[in-house]
């Protein structure tokens, strides 16, 4: 305390202080049988009489939740004990115990002997509820990756809004690019409400034309709060009955925009809880566009294999039908030409629908043995040039139908590849990530290990160039990661890493 101040002056002066301070203070003994000090915040906090606490010092503990007694006591005797302690709890009965209190004690030591136990108590009760809010946000939030529309992503939003966060007056809009505007997507009933109160000219939820606060806000990608929204600047519905807005844009998409009937400013943790929402629509609207644009691409996948399997194959098949039939009864140079050329045709065609399905989502794996596997797809690619060794058998998690593919198209590109007698390894990743496939071929160009899964990509007259494509395909719908190296005694080495062996 300042020395200036009359030394009578000073009790005085503490006893304003401690009143003014929104917390509760308090001095008890060091058995808890008296109490020493409290000021005026027990009754606000507890809803019980101070007087009942000098009566009877455990008044307070009487006052605490039922399930936080224990604890509470607990406490007690560790700061009776020369020991600091703090604690969260429920206190008044006449609310329910919907008020919550955060306590710190410490002890006041004389000569190593505690004397008395000192704290405050504050409360935390809007620090819960937004603690509960974020909880409860978190979780409704998870609804959004549900959600297979746009529209039904605003949909649940705007009920998350007024649900979890308690605003009853949300909705969300979606950028129009060619009217340069927005155009509502979902309400809540409440602000669907004010929309039959308002004038057509004045649709509170209608479309939202280009020179206004929300366009401006959208634009600016950073949340905006109109406190008063009938003296904002250029609102779009000045004749709506709405207090203030806060608006809050949803990236490219759109805009999210949360009101109140009377004029309020919006505290904190709302704000908080309100951009939260915001970021998980804007990120489920990407998330739906994307679907959305897969799904397109793969109906055009689907009509493309159709096409393919269908209407190019069936014409191929009686082609080479009949030239093999003609060449039962002559011998021809030009014959022979036409079958391969067909036959090549045949394979082009059978690449292009396993690369076309290559890469479709995994939904069951199952263990696989490597070596066991290797040896299947040896057998439709076994040559008297080449030999194949398995230096290490693992067993991954994998579907096996597609990783056996991947091996038969490796063991085809090492063997296809070279004029010369072959040496194939295929091992487990010094590192255990997962396995390679090695070679003593002729390897490829270090400047072309980037092309090679390209389609197209081959170094042979007979291949088709799709082999490696398909390789990464599946290898990527595994969630795996495969790369070409040169292999350690000349030839080229491919390593399949981020698999989990078991």
């Amino acid at each position: 305390m300042d020395s200036n101040i009359p030394a009578t002056e000073q009790p005085r002066l503490y006893e304003r202080l401690l009143s003014a301070t929104p917390d509760l203070i308090w001095m008890f003994s060091a058995d808890w049988d008296e109490l020493l000090y409290m000021n005026d915040g027990y009754e606000e906090l507890w809803g019980r009489p101070r007087e009942a606490v000098r009566e009877d010092t455990y008044d307070f503990v009487e006052g605490v939740h039922p399930d936080d007694r224990d604890r509470v006591i607990e406490k007690m005797a560790q700061l009776s004990e020369g020991d600091p302690a703090e604690i969260e709890c429920r206190v008044n009965e006449s609310e329910d115990y919907q008020r919550w209190v955060w306590v710190e004690g410490r002890p006041l030591v004389d000569d190593g002997e505690v004397t008395a136990v000192a704290g405050f108590s504050r409360d935390i009760t809007e620090r819960k509820l937004h603690e509960r809010r974020l909880t409860a946000l978190n979780d409704a939030v998870e609804g959004l990756i549900g959600a297979s529309s746009v529209e039904e992503v605003a949909e649940t939003a705007v009920a998350i809004a007024e649900d979890v966060i308690d605003r009853p007056l949300t909705a969300v809009w979606w950028a129009d690019d060619e009217r340069d505007g927005l155009v509502p997507l979902a309400a809540t009933d409440a602000a669907g409400e004010l929309s039959e109160s308002s004038t057509a000219e004045h649709d509170a939820v209608g479309p939202i034309p280009p020179d206004t606060a929300e366009m401006a806000a959208f634009r600016s990608g950073e949340p905006r709060m109109l406190t008063d929204y009938e003296t904002a600047t250029d609102p779009a519905r000045p004749e709506t009955p709405l207090g203030s807005v806060y608006l809050v844009p949803l990236g490219e998409y759109g805009l999210l925009a949360v009101g109140t009937a009377t004029v309020e400013s919006f505290d904190t943790p709302t704000r908080t809880l309100i951009q939260i929402l915001a970021r998980s629509v804007e990120a489920n609207f990407e998330r739906v566009e994307r679907e959305q644009e897969l799904a397109r691409k793969n109906r055009k996948l689907e009509e493309f294999t159709g096409v393919v399997s269908h209407d190019l194959r069936n014409p191929l098949n009686v082609a080479l039908g009949r030239v093999n039939l003609h060449r039962e009864d002559a011998d021809g140079e030009e014959l022979d030409r036409a079958a391969a050329a067909l036959e090549r045709m045949e394979s082009l065609i059978e690449d292009t629908l396993v690369l076309a399905r290559a890469g479709d989502a995994i939904d069951e794996r199952e263990p696989v043995s490597i070596e066991r596997l290797v040896h299947e797809s040896w057998v439709r690619t076994a040559t008297d040039r080449a030999e194949v060794r398995v230096a290490d058998d693992i067993r991954v998690s994998a579907d096996k139908s597609r990783l056996r593919l991947v091996f038969e198209n490796l063991l085809r590109n090492a063997v296809e590849h070279t004029d010369d007698d072959v040496a194939i390894t295929v091992g487990e990743l010094s590192d255990g990530d997962g396995f390679y496939v090695s070679d003593t071929g002729s390897g490829i160009p270090a400047e072309e290990h980037e092309d090679v899964f390209e389609s197209g990509y081959s170094t042979s007259d007979d291949g088709t160039g799709l082999g490696l494509s398909i390789v990464r395909e599946i290898v990527t719908a595994h969630g795996w990661t495969v790369s070409v190296h040169d292999g350690p005694e000349g030839g080229v080495r491919f390593e399949v890493a981020g698999v989990e062996t078991l």
